[in-house]
């Protein structure tokens, strides 16, 4: 082989491992870019998870204070119809107490639900976040 052929060869060998660097050194940033982006999804499904309990406090809370509006607005029409509370009114006043509390239960509880949803995606983004 002349001078050139061994050149062409060592020319060759030389750009096939830079390839390979510039390939790793991609590899390398395409995994750590995919590390940082399910970091940033982990961050958000967890503040929604947050949000979504917050929120069902807050309308649970709205649904208890209607429930007890309500409930005022039932005794002072029993109270000026001159029945006393008890017997059958009394029943209507403890059955719509129930409901609303019942009522508020369950926004809480669909809240509950939601945020877990969203802190199981933010364990998949964790994972997904350390196996990048």
């Amino acid at each position: 082989m002349g001078g050139y052929g061994e050149a062409a060869l060592i020319i060759g060998a030389v750009a096939a491992v830079a390839s390979a660097g510039v390939g790793a050194y991609a590899a390398s940033e395409s995994a750590a870019q995919q590390s940082a982006a399910a970091k940033f999804n982990r961050q958000v499904a967890l503040n929604e998870a947050e949000a979504a309990k917050n929120a069902a406090t807050l309308e649970a809370q709205r649904q208890r204070e209607e429930g007890e509006t309500f409930l005022a607005r039932q005794r002072a029409l029993i109270g000026a119809s001159g029945v006393e509370e008890t017997g059958s009114p009394l029943a209507v006043l403890t059955e719509t107490a129930q409901r609303a509390e019942r009522e508020a239960q369950i926004i809480q509880y669909g809240g509950q639900v939601q945020a877990g949803g969203r802190l199981s995606q933010a364990h998949l983004y964790g994972f997904a976040a350390r196996n990048a």
